[in-house]
């Protein structure tokens, strides 16, 4: 049969399934804005003139690369991403076009609201609590990417179910929650340690640029720019790009540690959980490059990946143990997996910082307190689970 002047031939067909193919997986371990369509075309033996013949821009390209995503999972009933490659997609996505003017921004605030309302056709029993389920799927897939040996999010997904069928599996009496969210706790001021001026200004410039483009798609120049700096200025304080983001995390590590309590709590264990959550309340923009950073340091050839890989064991480590030491002075359920909640209210906390950038007015310090207080044993008093969960260690 002659091929018809307006349709797309059968070889056209297939070279943008290709090019979608590559796309994906590029997009998915490097990010959307550190790619550009001549490695991409390089990557799959085209020309970059061969690539704009069938996508007139990478933003035209990423639209219907998310169009053949929303089609596919549409089709097969999912209700979320499936496939390795696509799963980091939506990682990488998730992280990336959080702000507004992303071309990715709308598909993925759509596509997790789409989540939400089937997780809560598909669970009636947790009705009310599909936003929550969704973000900590997220969370846990991030988590078991950087820990791969120890996380499994199905098994961890089972065992907390499970501890919750065992008892009715509504969400806990929590009246005491209102009480203490209208008097939410003092958080001190910014306790960074006094440094060199123009050092906390590269820092700063960069962590704004890490957290709107990400650190593939920023080079040191343009931070220099930005604050009327030549490079080689810029290179005194810092000589490579990777100094400059060792520096921006450890400094990130630091002001988690010390603003917002004293004494400090070591990581994120059970106790003052409800005071760093209102601490973050404060400071968006350095959750924003903490969100940003850890989706795009997924790819385990990034340079932060082993710094999060190494903070996600310590934590969890810790918060495992708390958990247990509550267990064993019975004021946690019996019935429940330490390791595996622990698992959970992680993935939880940072599935529900990265769905905030999609999602207005989630009250997020409160929602984590509902989660603990799920955990609690029955005959552990409301006052002595707000002074577990509010007060200064």
């Amino acid at each position: 049969m002659p091929h018809v002047s307006g349709t797309p031939s059968r070889r056209g067909v297939a070279r943008r399934e290709q090019i979608l193919d590559a796309a994906e997986e590029t997009f998915a371990a490097g990010g959307y804005a550190a790619t550009t369509l001549r490695a991409l075309a390089k990557n799959i033996g085209m020309t970059h003139a061969g690539i704009l013949r069938h996508y007139a821009s990478k933003e035209d390209l990423l639209r219907a690369l998310l169009e053949r995503w929303r089609s596919r999972t549409e089709a097969a009933g999912r209700t979320g991403p499936s496939g390795d490659d696509l799963i980091r997609l939506h990682l990488t996505l998730l992280g990336e076009a959080a702000g507004p003017d992303h071309p990715a921004h709308s598909f993925v605030a759509d596509a997790l609201c789409t989540r939400r309302e089937r997780r809560s056709a598909v669970d009636s029993a947790q009705e009310g609590l599909a936003l929550e389920y969704v973000a900590t799927q997220d969370g846990l897939r991030i988590l078991s990417a950087y820990l791969p040996d120890q996380i499994s999010p199905a098994e961890v997904t089972r065992a907390h179910l499970g501890g919750r069928r065992c008892t009715s599996g509504t969400r806990a009496s929590a009246d005491w929650i209102p009480k203490i969210s209208s008097g939410r706790p003092h958080v001190p001021g910014d306790r960074r340690p006094a440094s060199d001026d123009r050092t906390q200004e590269i820092l700063d410039a960069a962590s704004t640029a890490f957290a709107q483009h990400g650190y593939r798609a920023t080079s040191l120049r343009s931070i220099a720019t930005g604050i009327g700096l030549n490079h080689s200025t810029l290179l005194y304080y810092f000589d490579s790009k990777e100094a400059l983001l060792a520096a921006i995390l450890n400094r990130r590590d630091c002001d988690a540690d010390t603003a917002y309590l004293t004494p400090v709590t070591a990581y994120d264990k059970v106790a003052n959980v409800y005071r760093r959550a209102v601490y973050n309340e404060t400071v968006p923009d350095r959750v924003r490059l903490y969100s940003a950073l850890l989706c795009e340091s997924i790819d385990p050839g990034h340079p932060a990946h082993a710094h999060f890989a190494s903070r996600y064991a310590r934590v969890l480590d810790a918060l495992t143990s708390e958990l247990h030491s509550l267990q064993t002075q019975r004021l946690i359920r019996p019935d429940l997996n330490p390791r595996a909640e622990a698992a959970w209210f992680i993935a939880l906390w940072d599935g529900l910082q990265l769905h905030a950038s999609y999602e207005s007015e989630l009250h997020i310090p409160e929602r984590l307190l509902h989660a603990l207080n799920e955990l609690f044993a029955d005959n552990v008093s409301h006052e002595r689970r707000a002074q577990l969960l509010t007060a200064a260690a």
